[in-house]
């Protein structure tokens, strides 16, 4: 089994990461998944995708959620991944993700 490490772009570090569901953009991207869960949640769709091996989470909206047993592109944007494995885990944030968090408090 492959770990999340293995797939993850090269640089990234060893360690345990993570990203919020939310965040999972589904539809495009690199990666390929197969949806093996779709659970309704209201106005989303909670989806379960494996990804060789791996569970990855992602919330889509309702009317545009595909199908269990549906192979699907999405991206793991790098802005939103977490090293949970450090002591004062944070987030890696890309420069354009620094830029606009400066901007928004402003």
């Amino acid at each position: 089994m492959n770990t999340l490490l293995d797939l993850l772009e090269p640089g990234l570090g060893e360690g345990l990461w993570t990203i919020r569901p939310e965040h999972v953009v589904v539809g495009y991207g690199e990666h390929r998944g197969r949806v093996i869960e779709a659970v309704y949640r209201g106005t989303h769709l909670r989806l379960i995708l494996d990804w060789q091996g791996q569970r990855v989470e992602a919330l889509v909206d309702a009317g545009s959620a595909p199908a269990a047993g549906t192979e699907v592109a999405f991206a793991l944007p790098e802005g939103n991944l977490w090293k949970v494995d450090e002591p004062e885990a944070q987030p890696r944030m890309s420069t354009s993700s620094k830029k606009a968090a400066r901007a928004n408090q402003n």
